[in-house]
């Protein structure tokens, strides 16, 4: 009888010795930073923001200075609607070496969300290419139609009009803006969106 208790000890023993080997690596303790962040923009895509927001915490927690991921999880808190985690992890992600134009869209977004438009408006004012990218420029009109400046909310979403003519945001952006001075002109730019 002892033959066979040591049998199935042994047996017991690799099963166990496997299982932890199995839950260590889907934890993510024995991968690289890129592949963990490759598994959470993979969750995200999915819809899956609470693994997403797991895997980047975890991630950060192995590799905090992984710029791309403070921003992907600036963004995923963002997207749950922590608005403040979301501006605090994307303006450390700004004040490291991730370039502004990475960077801009997502913290602009944060403090419009968070109420703060004076704050996303200066900060799309200093990327240089807002006035070529659809999304900046959109953004940049609901900053400005935040701050109750009509006509410079107006000027900025007809250039991003004129950059997308298909851009939803853009072209709703607009028709608030218009609405302002003309609500039969922006009911016809509603129309269009």
């Amino acid at each position: 009888m002892s033959g066979w208790v040591r049998i199935h000890a042994g047996l017991l023993q690799r099963a166990v010795a496997l299982t932890v080997a199995l839950l260590l690596a889907s934890c993510g303790l024995w991968m690289d930073s890129e592949h963990m962040l490759a598994r959470a923009q993979k969750a995200r895509a999915e819809g899956d923001l609470n693994a997403a927001l797991v895997e980047l915490r975890t991630l950060l927690r192995k590799d905090p200075q992984m710029l791309e991921a403070r921003a992907a999880l600036g963004e995923v808190s963002l997207e749950m609607g922590d608005v403040a985690s979301a501006i605090r992890e994307l303006e450390l992600a700004r004040n490291g070496s991730l370039p502004l134009e990475r960077v801009a869209p997502p913290l602009a977004r944060a403090y419009l969300a968070g109420q703060r438009p004076a704050d996303a408006l200066a900060l799309l004012d200093s990327v240089p290419t807002v006035s070529t990218v659809a999304s900046l420029s959109t953004l940049r009109g609901t900053s400005l139609l935040a701050l109750n400046r009509g006509a410079e909310a107006r000027q900025a979403f007809e250039t991003a009009v004129g950059i997308d003519p298909k851009s939803v945001d853009a072209l709703l952006g607009l028709a608030s803006a218009v609405a302002v001075d003309d609500v039969a002109a922006a009911l016809a730019t509603t129309d269009r969106a």
